[in-house]
């Protein structure tokens, strides 16, 4: 099989799968209880240490983070807007006089939309394993990064990284619903921990584009 058909097959695969189950949705962050109080017990029955900079999570681009509560508009199949984007950018055309090192860089933009897809696709029918945590944090942010590197322009990637800190809140919420039940509570600090590290690329980017000008 070619690879455009089998990019033709997982595209229907994909376009299948979101119209019957969409995406997990977004979760708020748990918020600070006035006056204090017992933390969640999360797994292992161990309780969560509650430090000062615990009780809100900081970030330097409160446009990016979506506010709690919020629910992406429209039927279960949309994917995020982060995504959608890549997925575009993953069954674009590849010019015929691409350079080899684009070519192999679209290559791996495919790969990566596949992986991150795959692990949506977990995440939706509860097969999710903590152990899959720090890889999919990992390729999440090599994704978008490299697709950022495809950009003609210094706005457009910061456009991408732009989606990478989107994404990487999406992570967050997920994550911070699954503390106490599924996952110990240091996991909702690598998250953020990779969120904010989402969030100084970014800011490199905004400076690099800023220079260009």
């Amino acid at each position: 099989m070619s690879p455009r058909s089998s990019l033709s097959v997982l595209t229907a695969a994909v376009l299948a799968w979101c119209a019957a189950v969409g995406f997990a949705q977004p979760v708020p962050l748990p918020q600070p209880r006035p006056g204090g109080g017992e933390t969640p017990q999360p797994a292992g029955g161990q309780p969560a240490p509650f430090l000062p900079w615990e009780d809100k999570a900081f970030t330097a681009f409160p446009n990016l983070a979506p506010p709690p509560g919020d629910k992406r508009a429209g039927p279960r199949g949309h994917l995020h807007p982060a995504m959608e984007r890549l997925w575009k950018l993953a069954v674009a055309e590849v010019p015929a006089d691409a350079s080899p090192l684009r070519k192999i860089q679209l290559a791996q933009v495919r790969e990566g939309f596949s992986y991150l897809t795959r692990v949506r696709m977990r995440i939706e029918l509860g097969m999710f394993r903590s152990e899959e945590y720090m890889l999919y944090l990992e390729m999440q942010r090599s994704v978008f990064r490299l697709a950022g590197e495809l950009a003609a322009t210094p706005t457009g990637k910061v456009m991408w990284y732009e989606d990478a800190v989107r994404a990487a809140w999406e992570v967050e919420r997920f994550t911070a619903a699954r503390i106490g039940n599924i996952d110990p509570p240091q996991q909702l600090n690598q998250a953020r921990f990779w969120r904010l590290g989402a969030e100084a690329d970014l800011v490199r980017a905004v400076e690099a584009a800023k220079g260009n000008r």
